[in-house]
């Protein structure tokens, strides 16, 4: 009806625009709206990764699965403990039939700004004069396909973006190809991600471990703010914070592993022996010699001038929202971590 299909609008107006934080797990939420899953065959992540649901919300679920399949609303809205806002947010992204499957999915987004970055009153004297008049460019196509009673999924994704400022050599490209939900041992065990290009990971509630260009502190990864936790392919605007290799996370109702390389090129500050680097840096727009580009206090090219390879794996045991884990995670780099700040 009219109503909905308002709703929906705004909704994906929303999700396709949305940056910071919440731009990696909005792409999920297209997925899931346009394609509702079973909630039968969703886990505790699965639940809390939808927006506006709560480890209350998620442990009713799972408790009312344990007790007996999930039919109907009904069922669902009698779950133990769900409140009425958790049960209403979780309706456009599941369903209960399983035998909806051989269905494939395109998508194609296109994403152009003509804002310039340096709007606050402190930059106001430098002007807008280093910025092009080419606009900010971000582009992503993305296809997947779902098969078999388990509702596993096979995906493919590729992205473009460009800054405003930015020379036509510099961008960042990004590509993947992902397998989701994938039963082994007659599904005591699941591969819920095996990804193959670009990918992200997020571990210990973003503390331990979350690469974005968007650091937000004191953020739940609740509510609005939702924390894309785990391993996930990668179709964000982060151009610094950028893994690239291949990722696996294995889970069962006891027990979640996740293991992952990547290397990848850093934007960095090199010191004046050409050796070694002072500091990561995040530019944008991302300029081979600042902004500015004064050659007399940047000795070399800032933009992927230092390359990193990072290995990590993360093991999480409990049920539910009652877990302890642990990660560990190793970056190295090929030139010395050797801070000599200028000013």
């Amino acid at each position: 009806d009219r109503k909905n299909f308002f709703t929906s609008s705004y909704r994906l107006e929303s999700w396709l625009a949305s940056s910071g934080n919440t731009e990696g797990i909005s792409v999920d939420w297209i997925d899931r709206y346009i394609n509702p899953r079973n909630i039968n065959l969703m886990n505790y992540d699965d639940i809390m990764s939808l927006p506006n649901i709560t480890p209350l919300d998620a442990n009713a679920i799972m408790e009312q699965k344990e007790r007996e399949n999930i039919e109907g609303y009904f069922q669902l809205k009698n779950s133990p403990g769900i409140s009425n806002y958790g049960y209403r947010s979780l309706i456009p992204f599941i369903d209960f039939d399983s035998t909806r499957t051989n269905e494939f999915h395109l998508r194609f987004s296109s994403l152009i700004r003509t804002t310039p970055i340096i709007t606050n009153p402190d930059s106001e004297q430098r002007g807008t004069s280093n910025y092009s008049d080419k606009p900010e460019q971000f582009h992503k196509i993305s296809s997947y396909y779902t098969f078999g009673k388990y509702q596993s999924t096979i995906k493919f994704g590729m992205s473009y973006k460009q800054q405003m400022g930015q020379s036509n050599n510099i961008y960042t490209s990004k590509n993947f190809l992902e397998f989701k939900d994938i039963p082994l041992i007659g599904n005591i065990f699941r591969i819920d991600e095996f990804i193959i290009g670009n990918f992200t990971a997020v571990f210990g509630q973003g503390v331990v471990f979350e690469n974005t260009d968007h650091f937000t502190p004191r953020r739940s990864g609740y509510g609005f703010t939702k924390r894309n936790d785990g391993i996930h392919s990668d179709l964000t605007s982060t151009s610094q914070y950028v893994l690239d290799g291949a990722a696996i996370q294995l889970s069962s109702k006891l027990l979640r592993f996740s293991y992952f390389r990547s290397e990848n090129p850093r934007d960095a500050i090199i010191n004046s022996d050409l050796d070694s680097f002072t500091s990561l840096i995040v530019m944008q727009p991302r300029s081979p010699w600042g902004i500015n580009a004064n050659q007399e206090k940047i000795y070399s090219n800032l933009v992927s001038s230092v390359t990193e390879r990072t290995m990590g794996w993360n093991i999480r045991l409990g049920k539910a929202s009652n877990y302890i884990g642990f990660t560990f995670y190793r970056s190295l780099y090929d030139k010395y971590i050797i801070p000599q700040p200028v000013e």
